[in-house]
């Protein structure tokens, strides 16, 4: 790479960050937790709220900044909402409550829609045994079924730093959606892995590595019927395109838990990654 090269990507990325630093505070309005209903009333226009008999109450909800991977050396920032459902129950005296029914959900949007956009959702990732093309409410999503290992899961911090005990893995159902390829929305219910199910990979026996649940026997299999027909219920999904000033479905929301983790989300777990726009002859696509 030449001296010239190296300090144009330098004033790039200053540019870029000092965007995203100043972009910081400027998230459309009305986004967040009404209610019991994650709401976003601008692009994309959605309310999201757990089903009544899902089991799932609001615990907290927050906004950040946060990078996400690219097909490039340079990051592409992003704005996050999020919020955390799941079970309320209390547990024994002196000891954390096991969390048994978790959901999530994260509105997501590229600080800068001119130079990136997200990657297409086209083939599960190691931990994801498919994904597939279904409709909510009229709208097209992509389905995942996968699982998350507790350990290095922010979610997971989350219930472990406000007193609650999580499993060692999780199986989740997983909802995703692109609005003008530079917001992405995610919703996911999770219970713990049922023991009976063995996760592994088909690393070997294809290109693509993806995710394997081996069941042990039919009472298994039932487990993950039941698991399945759950996760299906979970949420509500309501689009609220074409309605004029949509109301907030509530109040905003009371957290319950105060203590967040200490590292930011792994975004390519939780999201994805990013590619950038080619326009030819742009900063990313000059050779070295």
């Amino acid at each position: 790479m030449t001296r010239a090269h190296t300090l144009i990507s330098s004033i790039g990325l200053t540019v870029i960050f000092t965007g995203f630093l100043l972009l910081g505070g400027c998230t459309p309005a009305r986004v967040g937790v009404f209610g019991n209903a994650m709401f976003s009333g601008g692009l994309p226009a959605l309310s999201i709220a757990p089903a009544p008999a899902s089991g799932l109450t609001p615990m907290v909800a927050g906004r950040l900044m946060a990078s996400l991977e690219t097909d490039a050396s340079l990051p592409a920032f992003a704005r996050v909402n999020y919020a955390l459902f799941g079970d309320a129950a209390a547990g024994e005296t002196g000891k954390p409550a096991p969390v048994r029914r978790h959901g999530h959900v994260l509105v997501t949007e590229l600080s800068d829609n001119h130079s990136w956009e997200f990657d297409v959702e086209s083939n599960p990732t190691r931990n994801e045994a498919y994904l597939r093309a279904i409709k909510l409410n009229g709208q097209e999503w992509t389905e995942h079924l996968l699982y998350a290992d507790s350990a290095d899961d922010w979610f997971s911090a989350f219930w472990r730093n406000n007193g609650r005990s999580v499993p060692e893995q999780w199986i989740g159902k997983r909802w995703s959606r692109d609005y003008a390829n530079y917001y992405r929305v995610v919703m996911e219910y999770r219970e713990p892995m049922p023991a009976c199910i063995e996760t592994g990979t088909n690393e070997g026996q294809s290109y693509f590595v993806h995710a394997v649940f081996r069941e042990n026997g039919p009472e298994c299999r039932r487990e993950l019927a039941d698991f399945d027909a759950r996760a299906a219920q979970a949420f509500e999904v309501q689009n609220l395109r074409g309605m004029e000033n949509p109301a907030e479905p509530g109040n905003a929301l009371t957290q319950v838990f105060t203590v967040k983790p200490e590292r930011l989300p792994n975004m390519k777990k939780l999201v994805g990654t990013a590619q950038r726009i080619s326009r030819g002859g742009d900063l990313f696509d000059q050779a070295d």
